[in-house]
């Protein structure tokens, strides 16, 4: 991963390939974090996982250096934390 742009674009293709083209509706990146001492990109979006969906739903995703998804975790709405 040259940079936080590549690890975005890769954590939304993770997304599209699980939930399909229209499960990622106003898919929105929430922060970008890079650990260097992990070599680790973490990605925190949201995003409406169906058309019906009145509620975003929030990830934190990990990639590594080489592009590949290390860890997906649901996280609770910001409203609720």
């Amino acid at each position: 991963m040259k940079d936080a742009r590549e690890a975005t674009v890769a954590v939304r293709q993770y997304f599209e390939q699980a939930h399909g083209p229209f499960g990622v509706n106003l898919f929105q990146v929430e922060r970008v974090t890079w650990d260097e001492s992990s070599r680790e990109w973490t990605i925190e979006c949201s995003f409406f996982p169906t058309i019906a969906m009145t509620q975003k739903a929030y990830y934190k995703v990990t990639v590594s250096e080489d592009g590949s998804i290390r860890r997906v975790d649901k996280t609770p709405s910001p409203e609720v934390a």
